[in-house]
């Protein structure tokens, strides 16, 4: 490629490239993944997902559960629904001296805790570009 190659080692530029990779690491999150349910977790909406449920307490010698009845109020008080959570986090950074730009994504978590305590959630993209930081 006949590129020229500085063959001494610069240790002050070395220096500088490290700095500026751990900032970008920093600002990038490069060490935490993005994940609903982990962002889910870290919201005050964890609180209301995971919170106890009433126990029914059911004899050893009740009949087998297809004999159990149960109304629609019931099933709804095991249920619980939360707020959408915001999230954002950025995939890439470019930047000059004159300008610096963020490649974005943006959107929603909507979640809820079924009658069987499991966490459903669905993540809605609503933006996804790069945005202009300054100029």
């Amino acid at each position: 490629m006949e590129l020229s190659v500085n063959k001494e080692r610069d240790t002050a530029l070395e220096g500088l490239m490290w700095e500026i990779w751990l900032d970008l690491e920093k600002e990038l999150k490069e060490r935490e993944p993005f994940s609903p349910m982990i962002e889910l977790m870290n919201s005050p909406a964890a609180a209301e997902l995971i919170s106890p449920i009433p126990q029914l307490t059911v004899p050893a010698n009740a009949p087998a559960p297809t004999m159990w009845q149960t109304d629609l109020g019931t099933m709804m008080g095991a249920t619980k629904q939360v707020p959408p959570i915001d999230f954002e986090f950025t995939t890439a950074i470019l930047e000059s001296r004159r300008l610096a730009d963020t490649c974005l994504t943006r959107g929603k978590i909507l979640s809820c805790r079924l009658p069987d305590l499991n966490i459903q959630y669905n993540q809605i993209v609503s933006f996804r570009g790069w945005q202009r930081v300054y100029q």
